[in-house]
């Protein structure tokens, strides 16, 4: 999707959420909520993608599905990071972690606590903690999180480095 097309998307994606709120669709309404968060955080519209975000979350925890609420509290997380207020995502990506770790969702911890270590980068002890805890859970079950978190540290040696 180029840029020129995110208005379209956006366009697109209400005119799909007015159908699902038509139909009752819980989970409609969420996902488009959640389509359209995506959208503005691709054209960097925080606060909008924030505020859909939420709505999502809104929409996931009426339609009772952890998965889609422990997702939702992590795209708030990563919202709120992005508008510098990390106190509030890491509450945000905290919620979403107990949901996955009560699922014993393995990746999608790994991919928390990787997520977490970039939160925290002002306080390096706390990153390391987050990023060493996000390694070991993807070398005991060798999920795809690891070409990530392999970047992180490449950037993090290039940084120390310069």
């Amino acid at each position: 999707m180029t840029m020129e097309n995110y208005p379209k998307a956006i366009e697109n994606h209400f005119a799909s959420l007015k159908c699902s709120e038509q139909l009752n669709d819980t989970k409609g309404v969420g996902d488009s909520y959640g389509d359209i968060a995506f959208i503005y955080d691709k054209m960097k519209d925080y606060p909008k993608s924030l505020s859909n975000s939420i709505s999502a979350l809104q929409k996931y925890k009426q339609f009772a599905d952890p998965y889609l609420i422990a997702a939702a509290y992590r795209d708030a997380g990563k919202a709120n990071n992005k508008l510098k207020r990390t106190d509030i995502a890491i509450k945000y990506l905290d919620s979403s972690l107990v949901i996955y770790e009560k699922e014993n969702e393995m990746e999608e911890i790994a991919k928390s606590y990787f997520l977490m270590s970039g939160f925290y980068q002002i306080n390096e002890q706390k990153s390391k903690y987050y990023l060493d805890k996000a390694i070991e859970i993807s070398k005991k079950t060798k999920v795809i999180v690891i070409q990530n978190i392999i970047f992180a540290l490449s950037v993090k040696v290039i940084i120390l480095t310069l």
